[in-house]
């Protein structure tokens, strides 16, 4: 069948190099995402040589304006679209007619202006030296053709048992303004599952770019994809990177950490009670050792401190020939010798000579 086909088209191609005619562009279509509309096509099959290509546009509310004017080239192949009796005609832009995007390009796409409202007739053609192809031509409407892309700068980050997703809103490629002020509605869906079982997928819808993802097992690893919509149009966008991320925990404090906790905040304030009281009756007893003893001091050398010194506290002790001095003889017996006194001499005669020693100097 592809043989076939194959043979058809280059049978063909070589009709219309033979006859002057050059096959027109295959399979026109715009690629447009975020308001960034590119047309497309593919190059016909010519043996000829290298072909250039051309495209053009023009408002759909122009078609019918051209399609009254004598100009038989350029209304001859007209996009076949009803005009869009919201659009107001513009006599200046539809007397000028298709206008040229691509003149002479060798490159199968042309990058079209960033059209936000409106419907647009755009079409290509063929061209080998001074010969052209006949126009193909398609229907635009940006509003309601565009695509979305996918939300950017997609962020998870695990929190008490949640994940929290957050990302930025597709952007408009030409004006920098998130689509949501274009379409009508706007919503996004967050995709999330089990990185284990990537079968089981589990949906949020926000109106936000912040969602918080929760009832997730902890110590578990979840992947999440978000893309945006506008139910209005009927439109789902491209879908973002997948990104994982593991929970922490389930929010919960377990038992034994709060056991080990309260442990731990007793022996503290345990400790620091001790100490204080330790501290507090050490700083007390020597206050109480410093400004209150408990031992006094003696009544007569505190009066004796407090007199005044004028002569020394004991006087010297000057000789004088003429002092009588008075002393008592003692004479000191041992046990032993009183013994033998006793045995050796008589009673009386003792007593008689000791009374006689204690006269003598009383005599003198």
């Amino acid at each position: 069948m592809s043989r076939c086909l194959g043979s058809a088209l280059l049978l063909t191609s070589l009709l219309f190099t033979v006859f002057g005619q050059l096959p027109k562009p295959q399979n026109v279509r715009m690629h447009s995402i975020n308001f960034k509309h590119t047309l497309q096509w593919d190059a016909p099959i010519f043996q000829g040589g290298n072909l250039t290509y051309t495209a053009q546009y023009i408002r759909s509310s122009c078609i019918e304006s051209l399609s009254d004017s004598p100009s038989s080239e350029e209304s001859s192949d007209q996009c076949q679209v009803p005009k869009d009796e919201t659009e107001e005609k513009s006599s200046g832009s539809c007397s000028i007619g298709f206008q040229d995007t691509c003149q002479k390009t060798v490159f199968t796409k042309c990058r079209f202006m960033d059209f936000t409202y409106g419907s647009f007739c755009l079409r290509v053609r063929s061209e080998f030296q001074n010969r052209t192809s006949a126009w193909q031509s398609i229907h635009f409407t940006p509003l309601a053709q565009t695509g979305i892309g996918s939300p950017s700068d997609l962020l998870v980050k695990s929190r008490a048992g949640y994940l929290d997703v957050s990302f930025k809103c597709p952007m408009h490629e030409h004006e920098q303004i998130c689509l949501d002020k274009i379409h009508g509605s706007w919503e996004y869906t967050v995709r999330y599952w089990k990185n284990s079982i990537p079968s089981q997928v589990s949906y949020v819808t926000a109106e936000q770019t912040f969602v918080m993802l929760s009832n997730l097992e902890p110590w578990t690893s979840y992947c999440v994809q978000v893309q945006a919509g506008s139910p209005d149009h009927g439109k789902i966008g491209e879908l973002s990177p997948v990104v994982c991320e593991t929970t922490s925990d389930d929010g919960h404090v377990p038992w034994w950490i709060k056991t080990v906790a309260f442990l731990v905040a007793m022996v503290l304030v345990a400790g620091v009670v001790t100490g204080g009281y330790y501290v507090c009756s050490h700083i007390y007893r020597v206050t109480k050792y410093i400004f209150f003893p408990t031992c006094s001091f003696p009544q007569h050398l505190k009066e004796y401190l407090n007199q005044p010194v004028y002569n020394a506290p004991f006087l010297p002790v000057i000789p004088n020939e003429d002092v009588d001095e008075f002393f008592n003889k003692v004479t000191v017996i041992s046990e032993e010798s009183q013994n033998c006194s006793e045995h050796s001499a008589d009673p009386d005669e003792e007593t008689a000579k000791l009374n006689q020693d204690s006269q003598e100097p009383d005599q003198s």
